[in-house]
């Protein structure tokens, strides 16, 4: 139901004292069915590639590691689960909308990663950082590539995928294959290391990035519990535009109660590490307003930057676990038997900051980052 990304710094942060007028011109080679794009001048680099990609064969890359509360642990586990999640939602039993995404996100999940697990990129473009940086600074559209508020240039690799049920996992699948067919994979120039040097680098870096997919069942099982917990607040409670941050914060903090509890708090870091979220995005602390956070249908657009909505997860998740460190792990169930007494057609994010101060005294806007 949500979309499955990563975010890469694999152009770290450059200085750059002023942008250059004119910018090289990128030229194309064509070996087989790959294409590689570079700048005049790296030449070197681009025959480099070439030469690695005629006789590169594809790898075999590792299974992924037994964990200790993986996709075969939700099943097997599912009726347990589904009534520990419903009576921390302060229902009676599970939803069909909670019931529907935990059972039909795994398979789809396994699918989607087994497909980018075994892909390989057809398409390759050789940079160098500081003329990635100039190039976006000036205004340039670079596929895959973005600056964020630091000014650090990040690659990203946005396989987006919807669906509702079982019946559109192929469309979500059928979406994946076009998002691998346009991926253009970026190959950095670090000098003095040698084109063939770059070049082995930069393809390593697929081979890992694919092989995180492949091992990715600690980020699923999380990505699946929350699925299940924000589906049904949206359909029991709060359906609001301005609903987002509380909605993905108890997603988040319930997932990862329900895994702790099972696999403690060392495991859970494997599983979603808050602490490590937060460092990452330290930098936005002050920029960030979960307020203005865009619902998912209402950014159909994209125009809401990606780095600040992937930060949004790790400050949410935050207030929620300060929240309920302070007045009680019940606290969010709590909350929903208050937020309950409101008809859901009527409910909004001031629902939510009213059931908070009724039952603490407190304004539950003070925990958000300003």
């Amino acid at each position: 139901m949500k979309a499955a990304w990563m975010l890469m710094s694999l152009f770290a942060a450059t200085s750059l004292a002023q942008a250059p007028a004119s910018f090289p011109e990128r030229k194309v080679t064509r070996v087989g069915e790959f294409t590689v794009t570079a700048s005049a001048g790296d030449e070197a680099y681009a025959q480099a590639l070439v030469s690695a990609l005629k006789t590169r064969k594809p790898q075999d890359r590792r299974p992924a590691p037994a964990i200790p509360f993986g996709l075969q642990q939700l099943g097997e586990q599912r009726t347990q689960l589904l009534s520990e999640l419903a009576h921390e939602l302060a229902l009676e039993k599970p939803t069909r909308e909670m019931t529907g995404n935990y059972d039909n996100l795994p398979r789809a999940y396994l699918l989607i990663y087994s497909k980018v697990a075994k892909s390989f990129p057809k398409q390759f473009a050789i940079w160098r950082r500081t003329e990635v940086k100039a190039r976006l600074e000036a205004g340039q559209k670079i596929p895959g590539f973005s600056l964020n508020e630091a000014g650090e240039v990040l690659f990203s690799v946005n396989f987006a995928f919807h669906f509702k049920d079982e019946s559109e996992i192929e469309r979500a699948l059928e979406s994946i294959d076009r998002n691998l067919r346009d991926l253009i994979w970026p190959i950095s120039v670090n000098e003095p290391a040698t084109p063939q040097q770059d070049v082995e680098k930069g393809l390593g870096l697929y081979e890992d990035y694919a092989q995180a997919f492949a091992q990715n069942a600690p980020t699923t099982v999380a990505a699946v519990l929350h699925e299940a917990v924000e589906s049904t607040l949206i359909t029991e409670y709060i359906g609001s535009a301005d609903r987002r941050w509380f909605c993905d914060g108890v997603a988040n903090y319930l997932a990862m109660k329900v895994i702790q509890k099972r696999v403690g708090q060392d495991a859970l870091r494997g599983y979603y590490d808050l602490d490590d979220q937060l460092a990452r995005y330290a930098s936005l602390a002050g920029k960030i307003d979960l307020e203005s956070w865009p619902a998912v249908e209402n950014n159909q657009d994209g125009k809401y930057p990606a780095y600040v909505n992937d930060a949004n997860y790790a400050f949410a998740t935050q207030v929620i676990v300060a929240i309920t460190r302070k007045h009680g792990d019940d606290l969010i169930r709590r909350m929903l038997q208050e937020i309950g007494e409101t008809p859901r057609e009527k409910t909004d994010i001031k629902t939510v900051y009213a059931a908070f101060n009724k039952i603490t005294g407190e304004d539950l806007r003070l925990y958000l980052p300003h």
